[in-house]
């Protein structure tokens, strides 16, 4: 949670993790107005398949 030696901000560090394009669905919304999208299956659904999910 580093960079450059300081310790990064929660908004600095979500936004370098977005711009990184690491996480797949984690993308810009709109990044002019810092609005992003997370992907979100929720459990409750009955339909979440942890194996294909999370690997």
């Amino acid at each position: 949670m580093e960079e450059s030696g300081r310790h990064m901000r929660l908004r600095e560090w979500l936004i370098a993790q977005i711009d990184s394009a690491q996480y797949a669905g984690l993308s810009w919304e709109n990044q002019e107005k810092s609005m992003f999208k997370i992907p979100w299956k929720h459990a409750a659904n009955g339909n979440l398949n942890i194996n294909a999910s999370f690997n």
